[in-house]
């Protein structure tokens, strides 16, 4: 039994999820130096985690499959 695998489609899926992941590592290094450098943190701080909470719900959990009915 021979599986066919769309090796163009994997690869596609394996660069946006590296780009995310590079991008949640430069919302990180920005959110290190926004707490280091910022006296009261926290209100600057949250634009940034909720943008790297909804890449990581949207690109690595797939949250929206649960709302267009693919799970």
């Amino acid at each position: 039994m021979t599986t066919k695998v769309d090796v163009q489609g994997l690869r596609a899926k394996s660069r946006l999820g590296i780009r995310v992941a590079v991008w949640l590592g430069i919302l990180t290094v920005i959110e290190y130096f926004i707490a280091v450098e910022v006296t009261n943190p926290l209100v600057w701080l949250l634009p940034f985690v909720a943008a790297k909470g909804w890449l990581i719900m949207r690109y690595f959990m797939h949250v929206d499959a649960l709302f267009e009915g693919g799970h």
